[in-house]
């Protein structure tokens, strides 16, 4: 089964406005070299975390879930699962994120959240979202379309 990541509308509005303002410090610091070359390495620094971290699809069979990205993909074992549940992270205002993106191209990376604590995320719209609980006692927020149903057949597997 392969679902694809679907990016919420927060998050294009967070990715345009980023955008955004990149370009305007690209348009008026063009008399500035060093700026132009240290806005241009964020930039380019900022790229190549979203095409590592950020999800395109989710693919579950009997043996793994696969979260793909664009440029590598994550493979969990379903051996190493414990249970998928339906789940929604808390608002950005109330989850803390230690390292990754609040929404610049989706969410990804390590957050925080009151209920479960702490987790890596991999998902485009908050309310598309469920939990891996692994065994070792990592957690995994992951989302995708229809992802209810990915969840049941998750637990359907382990």
């Amino acid at each position: 089964m392969e679902r694809r990541v679907k990016i919420g509308k927060e998050s294009l509005f967070i990715s345009f406005i980023a955008l955004d303002i990149w370009g305007v410090c690209m348009l008026f610091g063009s008399g500035n070299k060093a700026m132009l070359i240290t806005l241009g390495l964020i930039m380019a620094l900022m790229m190549i975390a979203m095409c590592y971290y950020a999800p395109v699809a989710v693919v579950v069979d009997e043996e793994a879930v696969v979260i793909k990205r664009r440029l590598r993909n994550k493979v969990i074992p379903m051996s190493l699962i414990e249970s998928a549940v339906p789940f929604t992270p808390a608002p950005l205002l109330q989850n803390q994120r230690f390292i990754g993106s609040s929404g610049f191209f989706g969410y990804w990376g390590w957050f925080t959240d009151r209920g479960i604590g702490t987790y890596f995320a991999y998902y485009g719209n908050p309310a598309d979202c469920f939990l891996l609980l692994m065994k070792d006692g990592r957690k995994y927020v992951v989302g995708c379309e229809d992802s209810q149903s990915v969840a049941a057949y998750i637990s359907k597997s382990i």
